[in-house]
């Protein structure tokens, strides 16, 4: 009994001093806030990096009175010989703010003008602010006042213009030229007269078919609505695909541009954080927000921490605030260089996109991004989170891009490209006899699809397509 009451107490002890290692993984600041900011959209940013400088010293927004930084090169990438079609360049062009010098203005009262009198969170205030950058004379700066103050709820101009010329003793010349520079503004068909110079006015130079688009919008709107491709096809001697892209990219403008579902002072913009145009030769990627407010060294504080005339105290605090002011604008760096990294990816990976619309948006997963990228997946899903791409073919979330599989007798296609071909499919069916599911679920298996029926309800509905039953109601 002793024995084993002396056996029991050594376990007991051997229990008690044994130990156990594990493995902890405890992320740096500096790690986390570039986390953070790669996660943030531009809006969000640009709040974060203000409220920073006002806590740090060492930190201060760019001045647009001081000198503007020269542009870096430019990089370029070439691709397309594997897909048979043109080369392609695509080029790297950064972003620069250009400020004028005004007579008789302080640049520094301009930059302040920003956050104070014009309210640029207000559709009034963010014109006028625009229109106060602008080289304009006091009459032409008082006319451009007057046609923003003549927008109705839908961001178009009302006003007579010949008499707000002939009020300011101003040539009609004048007012011309002022009501184009407006309708040249953000965002994009405010100041139209109509609806038809609205939607002309958001057509971009890097549509594939500018002048086509804007004379299908002056002239044949009614095919447009009734989805007529191939009458349009033969009218402009193009082919059918490339009128129904077209179609798709006149769809996605904007008719009413001051949003009428709320008082134009209360709307607000989406901001993309990545813009993609197609330009001679190629596409061009910028990034918004890169030269927008960026950080830099308080020359005056640096001069303080280096001339050796500080308490030791004061020493530390400088030098502890220096290096958090290095480590952040090292974050916003790499944030730049991740969405550069991801336009330059989906360009590789989505060039039938970019060339020809959203029906050939080709499946595509965020491993395979990370893979092209050469990071993880974690870091794509952060730089896809909440942001948006101005592209060729309209605003689109950068999720978007990412889209599974529909099996075709050719290959896979994207989903998205499904859901487009279901798009068509109603827009060009008989009103008075509408497509139920089973009939479009056919349709596309005979064209090569291979879907069910189920499937093909699920899509209608994410499109928000009414079913057969409720279209026969609202005919009746």
């Amino acid at each position: 009994m002793e024995h084993r009451h002396q056996l029991g107490t050594g376990q007991a002890q051997a229990a008690v001093q044994q130990q156990t290692q594990k493995q902890r993984q405890k992320l740096m600041p500096a790690v986390i806030q570039g986390v953070e900011l790669l996660t943030m959209p531009l809006p969000a940013m640009q709040s974060y990096l203000a409220e920073a400088a006002l806590g740090n010293p060492m930190l201060e927004l760019f001045s647009p009175g001081g000198q503007a930084e020269a542009a870096p090169p430019d990089t370029g990438w070439e691709y397309g010989d594997e897909y048979g079609a043109e080369s392609e360049y695509i080029r790297s062009v950064p972003r620069r703010r250009e400020w004028m010098n005004y007579p008789g203005r302080d640049p520094e009262e301009l930059f302040n003008l920003r956050g104070t009198m014009f309210g640029p969170d207000t559709l009034t205030g963010s014109l006028e602010l625009q229109l106060s950058l602008c080289r304009l004379s006091p009459v032409e700066e008082a006319i451009g006042r007057e046609i923003i103050g003549n927008l109705d709820e839908r961001g178009y101009f009302v006003g007579g213009l010949p008499t707000i010329c002939c009020y300011y003793q101003a040539p009609p010349a004048v007012g011309q030229r002022v009501l184009a520079l407006i309708q040249s503004f953000v965002p994009r068909g405010i100041a139209a007269r109509d609806v038809y110079e609205c939607l002309c006015l958001q057509v971009e130079a890097d549509c594939p078919y500018p002048e086509i688009a804007r004379r299908i919008i002056r002239e044949d709107l009614p095919w447009l609505a009734e989805n007529q491709t191939a009458r349009c096809a033969r009218k402009y001697e193009m082919k059918e695909h490339d009128i129904q892209a077209l179609f798709q990219y006149i769809r996605g403008l904007d008719p009413r541009p001051g949003n009428s579902g709320g008082p134009p002072d209360s709307v607000c913009y989406l901001i993309p954080d990545l813009i993609i145009r197609r330009q001679a030769g190629g596409f061009s990627v910028q990034i918004s927000g890169e030269a927008d407010d960026p950080l830099c060294l308080n020359q005056e504080y640096m001069d303080m921490l280096l001339c050796g005339a500080l308490t030791r105290e004061e020493q530390n605090y400088l030098s502890g605030k220096l290096k958090e002011a290095k480590a952040l604008m090292k974050s916003v760096s790499i944030r730049h260089q991740t969405l550069r990294g991801f336009a330059l990816a989906l360009l590789r990976l989505q060039p039938e996109f970019f060339l020809k619309g959203p029906g050939y948006l080709r499946p595509l997963t965020m491993r395979e991004m990370a893979g092209e990228m050469g990071v993880s997946i974690s870091t794509v899903s952060r730089a896809a989170q909440d942001k948006y791409a101005d592209t060729p073919w309209g605003i689109r979330p950068l999720k978007s891009f990412f889209t599974g599989s529909c099996g075709t007798d050719g290959g896979a296609v994207s989903v998205q490209a499904v859901k487009s071909r279901i798009l068509a499919l109603v827009h060009a069916q008989d009103p008075d006899a509408p497509l139920n599911d089973t009939q479009i679920c056919a349709a596309l298996q005979a064209e090569g699809y291979r879907i069910s029926r189920r499937t093909v309800t699920k899509y209608r509905q994410a499109l928000g397509l009414a079913s057969r039953r409720t279209s026969r109601k609202e005919r009746l």
